[in-house]
């Protein structure tokens, strides 16, 4: 009886123990997946700034544009 406890015991043990190793793998992989994540947001941050300041710099053109175009166009109505 008490062997037979005592292996019971032991087998409870041994299964915590490959519970435990199993959830430390877990963690150590979520761990390494987190920092991928982690830098790869990081890119794409970067990416988005780049992104923005291209817009604004597009949209300022585009303004200069609509300028130069409204000016040359008042020139033309001021030939007739």
């Amino acid at each position: 009886m008490v062997l037979e406890t005592f292996s019971n015991l032991e087998t409870k043990v041994q299964k915590s123990v490959d519970c435990i190793l199993s959830l430390r793998t877990e963690i150590k992989n979520l761990k390494l997946k987190n920092k991928h994540l982690k830098e790869k947001l990081k890119n794409l941050y970067s990416i988005k700034q780049r992104m923005e300041e291209k817009i604004i710099l597009i949209q300022e053109e585009r303004i200069k544009w609509k300028n130069n175009l409204r000016s040359l166009l008042e020139k033309i109505n001021d030939l007739d």
